[in-house]
């Protein structure tokens, strides 16, 4: 087994973990015909989350009771911006489907 490539993988679930317990936890899936990405926010209300895309990254950014700001971004494969992009936010689940076409 390639050490090099496992200790990237290590330091890279590392970041993941950190991020998750620092900010927010997100996960990102893809189907055939959309992307979908999962955020676990329970501390953020809806008026308290902005979405926001630049090519192919989509920024989450919220902001708590205390009025900090947590932000995570996502990068897609392909670009998403001026695809069909469609949220709903649930008991502190936001989930946001991207159209692929």
């Amino acid at each position: 087994m390639n050490n090099d490539y496992s200790d990237l993988m290590f330091e890279f679930g590392s970041l993941v973990n950190y991020l998750d317990e620092t900010e927010f936890q997100v996960d990102a899936y893809e189907a055939d015909t959309y992307y979908l990405a999962e955020c676990l926010i329970p501390f953020a209300t809806k008026k308290t989350i902005v979405l926001a895309v630049n090519e192919n990254y989509l920024m989450i950014t919220a902001k708590d009771l205390e009025n900090n700001t947590k932000r995570r971004t996502i990068y897609f494969p392909t670009k998403i911006e001026g695809k069909i992009i469609s949220s709903t936010f649930s008991n502190g689940l936001l989930e946001v489907k991207i159209i692929k076409d």
